[in-house]
């Protein structure tokens, strides 16, 4: 496979590949989702336990961990993931902020069984073509450009179908996009680039040519909640995440996540948590 090809999205998963790579579902940079098609488990997501069984469609944010719990032996389904910086550009086109928010009180929605059939059967026809696609794109090199521009936009379309049918079934009237929804949707691309290297809000409002004074007061208008809060969100599951799921030292996640040493991680990490990394590493650990 060439480095510049598109990956899909969406892949066929059961109940023994869940078991087996529970560290896949661990989100960091990636937007997820997940198309239970028989039997039943629990997601915790955002502290909170949802039930998945079929016929349900959960939508997961990117920075947070998605564990599935009381998996049946019967669990199959589809789990889908696409990289923060390629969802929102197209996400944008169609989502206000509150409309995406939304998905973090009510990840999952049931379909009724006929809609959920031609989900399925858009599904399906998606992994068809991207067999196709991707075949062609490994033997074929004139055709190479064409192909992953194909692949780039059913991967596109797959988000749009599914993200259409949870907002179908919740039946809200969708939100149109503002300028200061772009704002911080493009605030969120910058922050999934940057976490690791810029802790201030400066950086992101620079990024956006805006005062830092007003980029906050746009973010917090839209979102609820200041840059520096979503920052210290960010790093703060990353570093959770790092704790709970990896063998990584203390001080080697310090350094991913730029701090300059690990005494000033520690202290940031207590702060924010009231646990000390290794002591938030004993207790919560799996």
């Amino acid at each position: 496979m060439y480095m510049d090809t598109p990956k899909r999205l969406l892949h066929l998963i059961d109940e023994e590949d869940i078991r087996q790579s529970p560290e896949k579902f661990f989100m960091l940079d990636q937007c997820g989702f997940f198309i239970c098609t028989e039997g039943t488990a629990s997601v915790s997501f955002f502290n909170k336990c949802h039930i998945v069984k079929a016929g349900a469609l959960a939508l997961f944010h990117p920075f947070v961990k998605v564990v599935f719990r009381n998996i049946s032996n019967d669990l199959k389904g589809y789990w889908g993931e696409v990289d923060l910086s390629k969802a929102l550009p197209v996400i944008n086109q169609v989502l206000s902020v509150e409309n995406i928010e939304t998905i973090k009180s009510e990840p999952v929605v049931y379909i009724k069984s006929t809609v959920f059939s031609n989900l399925i059967s858009k599904v399906e026809e998606y992994l068809k073509e991207c067999d196709e696609l991707e075949r062609e794109i490994a033997t074929t090199e004139i055709c190479r450009p064409i192909c992953n521009a194909l692949l780039k936009s059913r991967n596109e379309t797959l988000m749009l179908d599914v993200l259409n049918r949870y907002y179908l079934t919740k039946s809200k009237s969708v939100l149109h996009t503002t300028g200061h929804d772009l704002v911080f949707q493009k605030f969120m691309m910058d922050l999934q680039k940057n976490y690791t290297t810029h802790h201030d809000t400066m950086f992101y409002a620079r990024r956006s040519s805006l005062s830092p004074k007003y980029f906050s007061a746009v973010v917090k208008q839209v979102s609820g909640a200041a840059p520096i809060e979503w920052i210290i969100q960010t790093i703060i599951a990353v570093a959770q995440n790092y704790l709970t799921d990896t063998s990584m030292t203390i001080k080697e996640i310090a350094s991913t996540l730029g701090f300059p040493s690990q005494a000033f991680f520690c202290k940031y990490f207590k702060r924010y948590t009231s646990y000390a990394p290794k002591e938030f590493r004993m207790n919560h650990t799996i």
